[in-house]
């Protein structure tokens, strides 16, 4: 298990590594009055972990409620 563990690691880093080779050039970046220049894969990076917090944070009432709710029915019991 700790082998498979090992293996999955080092596959995803070799992954980031080649993803990072592959789109390394420079971009440039507008947002309404704001505008700079990044590479793309940190571009890309940021906008993947922008979109997983955003869901993360919209998914948090969801599971709040869920676990309230199951709180009150075992005091029920």
């Amino acid at each position: 298990m700790k082998l498979f563990r090992i293996f999955l690691i080092l596959s995803f880093t070799l992954i980031i590594v080649i993803f990072s080779i592959q789109n390394s050039e420079v971009v440039e970046v507008k947002f309404l009055v704001w505008s700079g220049e990044t590479s793309r894969a940190l571009l890309m990076v940021s906008c993947a972990a922008i979109g997983s917090i955003s869901t993360i944070l919209a998914l948090v009432p969801l599971l709040i409620g869920k676990r309230k709710s199951k709180q009150v029915e075992e005091t029920k019991d």
